[in-house]
């Protein structure tokens, strides 16, 4: 969905480009939005001091990430010049992930998003720079806390909770492997939440919620100076 509203986007700012009669010709295609695009959590990474005290040690590597970038930019017509950059990403957080191995399937922004972290020689930008000019966000109003239908596939409302609760307790006890799998989804939780607690010190008081994260968070990838839109409840205020 980003992506689509990116490239109608793109063809609102620039409709002789993207006329639709001369798509199918080889001058007239979508960007490859593949440099600015990445899926994943967003919470478990590590702070950024630690993955820039790593990536400054491959300062040609970066450099010549900007360079792919800048090649692309400059000939947007021609997507497979964001190939190599892609796979120097690729090799660069294999190794960031042996370094630190937890928590599992970081992002990593300060790869991903080489751009708002170094300079095009490669050397990391002053620290009031990091980040982004903006942020969007739409966080998750939910506890963290595991949640059964999450956990069986079973969307929210089809089924009234008395039913449900007796259909879990009962699949519990008929399926070993369902029960094994609930084990490991609860335990996945508790290490989760243990990490977050830990990574991020300005929740206050009461349950860890997802958007509370998702708040400080936002505020740490915004640059100084930075705007952060964030829909969050209004009991946040209190």
């Amino acid at each position: 969905t980003a992506k689509a509203n990116i490239w109608k986007e793109a063809v609102n700012l620039h409709p002789k480009a993207y006329n639709y009669r001369k798509l199918k010709t080889i001058s007239h295609i979508l960007p490859n939005l593949e440099l600015n695009f990445v899926a994943g959590d967003s919470l478990a990474e590590i702070p950024f001091e630690a993955q820039m005290e790593t990536l400054a040690k491959f300062k040609t590597e970066v450099a010549e990430l900007h360079r792919t970038r800048d090649a692309y930019l400059n000939d947007p017509f021609n997507p497979d010049l964001v190939q190599p950059a892609v796979e120097l990403k690729r090799t660069l957080h294999a190794h960031l992930t042996t370094i630190y191995p937890e928590p599992r399937h970081q992002l990593f922004f300060c790869l991903e998003f080489f751009h708002v972290f170094f300079d095009k020689d490669g050397l990391p930008l002053d620290e009031s720079q990091w980040g982004f000019e903006g942020v969007i966000s739409n966080p998750p109003w939910e506890a963290l806390k595991p949640v059964r239908k999450e956990y069986a596939n079973i969307a929210k409302g089809s089924r009234d909770i008395v039913n449900f609760s007796e259909w879990f307790k009962s699949e519990l006890e008929r399926d070993a492997a369902f029960r094994q799998g609930w084990d490991e989804y609860k335990r996945h939780y508790s290490e989760y939440s243990t990490f977050l607690h830990s990574r991020y010190t300005h929740q206050g008081k009461g349950d860890p919620n997802y958007y509370k994260y998702f708040l400080e968070r936002d505020i740490e990838i915004v640059k100084q100076n930075g705007s952060v839109a964030i829909l969050i409840q209004s009991g946040f205020q209190t």
